[in-house]
């Protein structure tokens, strides 16, 4: 178990804790670096997995339904 001071507390919290349990602060355990760069992550995730696989099964659908 990871623990990291809140950026707005300092209270000791998990870092992948949304609030944190004493003041209520948002994504107390990660800085805004981490942040971004799990955003980037998703981002490219859902570009490179998600959309090609949506296209794929719409076509494979398309195909066999006219």
């Amino acid at each position: 178990m990871s623990l990291r001071p809140c950026r707005h507390c300092g209270h000791n919290v998990h870092q992948q804790t949304v609030d944190c349990p004493n003041c209520g602060g948002p994504t107390p355990g990660l800085t805004t670096e981490e942040r971004t760069r799990s955003g980037l992550m998703l981002g490219v995730w859902l570009a490179l997995v998600i959309v090609p696989m949506a296209v794929l099964s719409y076509g494979c659908i398309s195909a066999f339904a006219g």
